[in-house]
């Protein structure tokens, strides 16, 4: 492999709105890629964390901060299957969700938890934006400064004495919500 697809930071140059060029600086630079990297964090909820999941949502990625909101792309889950499987409900609502801010919170994306949670072997899912319950991708509003959280959409939590983690990898960008500003 050559140094073909690297770029020299001096041969960079920014355009304004009314066509000015400026030297760029590393800065310039990184502010870019801040906004448009996919990031991603891994989170563990422990046996007991999913079976309090609908009352105590668990954080999976943190507040951005003023101005910025978090806009997530997707996220791999996964059982870890130790020795004994969780009982999940039977009704239709024992969904995994992921929320902005908590329990009430706008809800992003959902994965039916029936035959994930109650696996008696490893399992994994792809949860992607807007899949299942929520209509779509489109409709997603982010929200101001708020955390993504995995919450228990059901109605009730999840029974026994299952002794396996709920693994997530979510995949996610943070944006600045007024560029103006």
């Amino acid at each position: 492999m050559g140094r073909d697809h690297l770029v020299k930071l001096k041969d960079i140059q920014i355009e304004d709105e009314d066509d000015h060029y400026s030297e760029t600086t590393i800065e310039d630079v990184l502010a870019v890629l801040g906004e448009t990297r996919v990031r991603r964090a891994y989170v563990s909820i422990t046996p007991a964390q999913l079976r309090a999941l609908r009352a105590t949502p668990v954080t999976l990625v943190a507040a951005p901060g003023a101005g910025k909101a978090l806009v997530f792309h997707y996220a791999k889950i996964q059982l870890d299957y130790g020795t004994i499987a969780h009982n999940a409900p039977t009704n239709a609502g024992d969904d995994i969700g992921i929320r902005y801010t908590g329990g009430a919170g706008q809800l992003v994306a959902t994965q039916e938890a029936t035959g994930l949670v109650s696996s008696g072997t490893d399992a994994y899912r792809i949860l992607r934006a807007g899949s299942a319950a929520v209509n779509s991708a489109q409709d997603v509003i982010p929200v101001a400064n708020a955390p993504l959280v995995a919450h228990n959409v059901g109605a009730a939590e999840y029974a026994g004495t299952g002794d396996s983690p709920l693994k997530f990898a979510v995949f996610y960008s943070i944006v600045t919500l007024d560029e103006s500003a």
